[in-house]
Parts: C-alpha cells; structure tokens; sequence
C-alpha cells in the first residue's frame, strides 16, 4: 500500500484523530464528569417534571373538555329553562347518569344553580343536599371568570366515596349567553395518581408528588401521604417562593442527600415534585469512566476495521472517477460507467455521474459544434464563392463604368467642340446674316439704279431717234441740195460739196446713231435683264435672309441644348466617378469579406482539428437539410456519397486498415460515378448554366485530390491519419461542392423537383 494513497491516509487519520478524541474525552470526562452530571441530572430532572406537567394538564384539560361537550346537552338546558316541568328533570338526570358512563374518570355529577346549590345529580338525589364553598378560591375564580370553565384549589375527599376527588365546574348557557346554572363534575384523583404517580419509577429512589399552596400533598408514590400536611423540613417554602427550579436538600429523617425538581402546574396552586437520592445519581460515575474507556478502545478497533473497509469503498469509485478524469483530459469520450457506481447515492456516486454527465454533455457540444462547424464551413464557402463571383463581376462593372467613363469623356469633348463650334456657325450665321442684309440693301439700290439707268436709256433712245431723223432729213436735204447743185452747174459745184459733206455728214450721223440705238437698245436689253436680275436677287437675298434668320435659332437653340447636353454630361461624369469610386471601395469590400470568409473557414477548420481532440466514437456526417438541391437523382447519390464517408469513418474507428480500404476504394468509385452522371446532366442544361467548365473542373480537380489521398493512404506508414484526411475531404465535398456548387446548379437550371 502507498504511503500517499488515500487508502493509507484515510485510515490512519481517522484513527489517529479517534484516539486523540477518545482520551482527550476521558480526561474531559474524569475533570468535568461531576459537573456533567450534575448539569445532565437537572437538564434531566428540569425536563421529567416539565413533561408530568405536561401530562397534568394534558388530564385536566381532557377532564375540562369533556365538561365544555357535557354543557351543551340539550336536556339540561331545557330543564333549566323549565324547573318545574318533571319530564325534563328526569331527561336531566339521565343526560347526568350518561356523562358518568360516558367518561370514566368522573364519579359523578350535580347540576347546581348559579349560587352553587345543587337541583339534581347523577346518584339518585344523595347529592342533592350538597352545596359549594363559595369561598374556595377556584370557585371565586370561577365565577369571577364568567362561569366558564373552573375548578376547586385543591383536592378533597368525596362525599359520597370517601375518596380523593378533583371538582371542576361549567357554566350553562341559554342561545343568547345568558348563565343558566353550573355542570359540576367530581373526577377521580385516583385516575391520576394511578395513572401517572403509582407506577411511575425514577431510578431507585426517585419520588414524584404533587403539593398545593398550603404545603398539602395532593398526590404521591405513597398513597398514605395524599392529603397529608408536607413535613416542616423538607425545602417546600423554597418551591412555594420560587414556583420552577432545582434544589438540593438533606433529608433528616434518613440523613440522604437528595436532588429535587419542581414546576407549577399551569393555571392552579400546585406544584409536580421529584426526588432521588444523589448517591443514586453519583454511583455509577466511576462505572461510567472505566466503560467508557474500554468502549472507547473497543470503538477504535471497530471504526479501524469500520474505516478500512470503509476506505476501500471510498477509494474504488475515487479511483474509478480518477480514470474518467484521466480518459476526459485525453479527450477519450467512449467510455462506459459501471452501474455500481452510478447507482451509489454518496458523493463518490454523484461525482462519478457528474463526469458521466460531462461526457455526455461534452459529447453532445461536440456533435452542436461539428453540426455548426460544417455549416458555419458551408457557409464561409458560400460566401467565398459569392464573394469571388461578385468580385468578377464587380471588376467587369468596373472595366464597363472605364469604358464608359471614356466614351462618357469623348461625347462630352465632342458636345463641347460641337458648342464651340455651334457658337462659332452662330457668330457667322450672324455675320452672314449681315452681309446679306447689306447685299440686299446694295442689290436693290443696284435694281433701283438699273431702272432709272433704263429709264435714262429710253429717254436716251428717244433723243438718238429724233437724231436719227433729224440726219434722215438732212440727208434727204443733202441730197435734195446735191440734186440742185448739179443743175446749178458750176455754180452750184460749192454748194454741191457743201450738200455732199452734210450727206455724207448725215450718213455718218445717221450710221453712229443706228450704233447708238443698236447699242442703247442692246443695253437696255442687258439693263432691263440686270434689273430683273437684281430683283431676283433681291427676292433670293429676302429668301436667304428669312433662312439665315431661322438657321440661326436653330443654331442658337441647338448651342443651348449642346450646353445642356454639357451640363448632364458633366453631371453623368460626375455620377461615373462616384459610382468608380464606390466600385472601387465595394471591390476592396468584397476582397475583403473574401478573406474574412477565407479566415473563418480556416479557423473552423482549426476548430474542428481541435474539436478532432476529442473522441466520441464513430464520427457521422448528418445530412441537413441545407444541403438539399431538391433533385430526386443529384440528392440521392449525395446521400450515398454521405454514407460511404460515414463507413470510412466507422471503419477508422474499429482501426481495420482492410476495412478503411475497402470503404476508401468505394467512397472513390462512387464518388466519380456521381460526377459522371451529374455532368451528363448538366451538359444537358449547358445553355442555363454558365458555369459549366468550372463546374467540371471542380470535379476534376477532386477527382485528383481523392486519387492523391487514396495513393497517400496506400504507401504511407500513418494511414489512418491519411484516412481521416480523405474523410474530412469527403466533408469538404459535402460542405462546398454539394452545398454550393450543386445548388446553385441545380437552382439555375430549373431542375428542382415540384
């Protein structure tokens, strides 16, 4: 046995503390035994004469009791109201004669008017002369007290017995309280001696008595001494002074120390006395030490065997309880408890269900956590796999928001060189505008000119026509002068030339004047054209005019709408670099929510290494409903993937390398059969379903993992750890792929089941 066991140290503990115990009690016992006893002998005594007070109350009040049921007799209240009526008295005396036989510690009874005279009795009229002394204090108090419930100081002998009696008394009462007479009730005292005084034995000299105020002894173990007056000697006038306590008194008739106890009876002048002789109380003292010593020594060997034994059963389930806690800090939770020590009701037996309790309650936290780890995984990949589809996407948004920012960029340079522009035709349209008005002013003053050109041109043709003829006359003169000339002969050989050079003169007049006309006429033609040339143009100008005036509002209002166009454009630019900018900031957030799902998934896979730790048996993948896709054919063979993770898991745990090969090579097999038929599947939706080469790519590249895996476990040493890995990758299969992947396949393509 170890010394540091608690199968040594229990033991010897507790012997060593009983023996100091056991001997420093016996010098207690020989230095205080005296005081001791004496104190347990008062304490005693104290409490003896407290309960035969107790017993005498207990019998007067029963006495009382009976009296109070006696009272409400209806023939003796009748008869009370009707005295006279003998009927009644006879039904009186008989309710009388009942009470007696009904209650044996009565001897009989007297119906006495309210000044304590009696009318009937119980005996036939032998009591009928009887009459109360109405100066006994109890019946003073009786009246005095309402005719309640009273009875006589003390006790005296009865008239018609001879013997010890006891009368009490009760008032009777009409329906309106008013006092009708008094039931008077003689008990036996001996009732009371011979049931509680008489055959009571106190040791071997233990003596119980009862005195009243006048020192007379109402009741004793002594039947000669009731009603006798108490000897002078005795410590009477101590009980009378100090009503309870305990005394010690010298007894001269016999030289005897005694002990005495005493108490007043409740409600009456008496007093319950015992005594016994001090040698009694003090002979066995000696006794006492001796057996205590040996009964101590006696105790030491029994609680030593006792403890011992005691200890061994301690100890079992102590040392039961040490291996459960050595199995919980290794993490092993597989145990089972013996029922002997889950049915044991001590400490050691609650102790050894509370680690019971805590497996379970640790196992059932396990299988809570795994159940939330894989869906806490589930999710944290789901949101990964959002995320980076919602960062490509975000990136696209934001190469289209570049794009058009630029495009944004070139239509507003384009709309501001298009109002430059605007605004540079509108100044020229102005121009324009102007310069036609001056050309028109200068084509019609030019039209106006034209015509009064032409009209000088008529005037002028009319003057060059009166020439015209002026030379015609001239020349028909000339040659009328020529003609006269040459029948003048000589003599009108001058004159002659003079009328030739005049013809000739006039021909040549005549000649430049028909030059002139065809000339004037010629340029009144080219005047009369150039007039209505100008007049055209005139009209043509007030025409171009009333166009340049419109083309210009309308490029007026088309460099408005350009600047409003600007203004929204600058406006739309505006909205495009917030929007960049919140691109950009949801970008970083989505990068960020990416690692923050990335770094819950690595701490729940942290988790569950820890979580790992513990062992609770056979580990099982629960198939939850999150991981429906709510296709029949896909969520079926997702179930039997489950359950080929789960025989891998169940093989690990029996430790049969055979049987974890057999379910790793049929976790494989069927795993890339399901690949094979939901790929078939899916290329049958390939137009819903834009993620198809990823998808099929994800089953390559498990596809790959799995066969990695299952080469590990074949050439590697520790293979159940390489196992384990492949079941947490077929976990990781349920947890992504199924509960993502598939999902969102199955969601896309339209095929769940109605």
């Amino acid at each position: 046995m170890k010394i540091y066991s608690l199968r040594f140290k229990i033991p010897v503990l507790f012997i060593t503390a009983i023996i100091i115990s056991i001997l420093l009690s016996v010098g207690v016992v020989l230095f205080f035994s005296t005081k001791a006893i004496d104190d347990a002998v008062d304490s005693g005594f104290e409490s003896t004469s407290i309960s035969y007070k107790n017993l005498i109350n207990l019998w007067l009040e029963d006495n009382y009791s009976s009296m109070g049921n006696f009272i409400t007799s209806e023939s003796l209240i009748n008869f009370l109201l009707n005295p006279g009526d003998e009927t009644l008295k006879l039904r009186a005396e008989e309710a009388l004669k009942y009470f007696k036989t009904s209650k044996n510690s009565f001897i009989n009874f007297i119906l006495l008017d309210l000044n304590g005279n009696a009318i009937i009795d119980s005996e036939n009229g032998i009591l009928n002369n009887v009459t109360m002394d109405r100066n006994d204090e109890g019946w003073k108090a009786f009246v005095s007290g309402g005719y309640n419930l009273g009875g006589e100081a003390s006790v005296s002998k009865s008239v018609a017995t001879g013997n010890p009696t006891y009368r009490v008394w009760a008032g009777i009462k009409d329906n309106t309280g008013r006092v009708l007479g008094v039931l008077s009730g003689n008990v036996d005292w001996g009732d009371l001696i011979n049931g509680y005084i008489l055959n009571v034995k106190i040791g071997e000299s233990g003596k119980i008595s009862i005195i009243d105020g006048n020192k007379k002894i109402l009741a004793h173990n002594d039947k000669n001494k009731i009603l006798t007056t108490a000897e002078s000697y005795l410590p009477y006038d101590e009980v009378l002074k100090n009503k309870n306590g305990i005394t010690h008194y010298k007894d001269i008739s016999d030289n005897q120390k005694y002990l005495m106890s005493y108490y007043n009876v409740d409600n009456t002048d008496w007093y319950i006395i015992i005594t016994i002789l001090q040698n009694e109380l003090y002979s066995s003292l000696g006794k006492t030490i001796i057996f205590s010593i040996l009964f101590g020594i006696a105790i030491i060997i029994i609680v030593t065997l006792v403890i011992v034994a005691f200890t061994r059963r301690l100890t079992s389930p102590l040392k039961e309880a040490l291996r459960l806690a050595n199995l919980i800090s290794e993490g092993d939770l597989t145990f089972e408890v013996n029922n002997e020590y889950l049915g044991r009701k001590d400490e050691t037996g609650e102790l050894i269900k509370s680690f019971d309790n805590i497996k379970t309650s640790i196992r059932d936290i396990i299988d809570v956590a795994n159940s939330n780890v894989a869906l806490t995984k589930r999710t944290a990949y789901s949101l990964s796999y959002s995320n980076k589809d919602l960062a490509s996407r975000t990136l696209n948004q934001a190469s289209d928001l570049e794009k058009t920012a630029e495009a944004t960029e070139e239509i507003s340079s384009t709309i501001k060189k298009t109002a430059e522009n605007a605004s540079i035709i509108n100044d020229m349209m102005t121009d324009a505008r102007t310069a036609v008005e001056e050309a028109g002013s200068i084509i019609a003053e030019t039209a106006q000119n034209t015509s009064q050109a032409f009209e000088y041109s008529q005037k002028i043709s009319g003057l060059v026509k009166f020439i015209e003829d002026i030379a015609f006359q001239t020349n028909i003169l000339a040659l009328n002068a020529s003609v006269e000339a040459a029948r003048a002969g000589e003599q009108g050989r001058g004159f002659a030339v003079v009328a030739s050079e005049v013809r000739n003169l006039a021909q040549t007049t005549q000649s430049s004047v028909n030059n002139i006309t065809s000339f004037i006429t010629e340029s009144n033609d080219k005047v009369k054209k150039a007039t209505d040339s100008a007049n055209m143009s005139r009209t043509l100008f007030e025409d171009i005019e009333s166009k340049i005036e419109e083309t210009t509002k309308v490029i007026a209002d088309m460099a408005n709408t350009t600047k409003e166009q600007l203004i929204g454009i600058d406006s739309i630019n505006s909205a495009m670099s917030s929007m960049d900018a919140q691109t950009q900031d949801n970008s970083t957030l989505v990068s960020s929510m990416h690692e923050s799902s990335k770094e819950l998934e690595d701490q729940m896979e942290q988790l569950s290494n820890a979580m790992s730790f513990f062992k609770i048996g056979a580990r099982k993948l629960e198939w939850l409903d999150q991981y429906y896709t709510h296709n029949k054919i896909i969520d079926g063979q997702h179930v039997k993937i489950i359950e080929y993770a789960n025989k891998v898991h169940a093989a690990l745990y029996n430790g049969v390398k055979e049987d974890v090969d057999e379910a790793f090579r049929g976790a494989i097999d069927y795993t890339k059969y399901h690949f094979a038929e939901e790929q078939k599947i899916q290329a049958a939706h390939k137009d819903k379903y834009h993620k198809i080469k990823e998808h099929f790519e994800e089953h390559r590249r498990f596809e790959r993992a799995i066969d990695d895996q299952y080469k590990a476990f074949k050439s590697s040493s520790d293979w159940k750890k390489v196992a384990i890995d492949f079941a947490e990758l077929l976990a990781k299969l349920l947890i992504e792929h199924i509960g993502v992947w598939d999902k969102e396949f199955v969601r896309i393509a339209g095929i769940k089941d109605s």
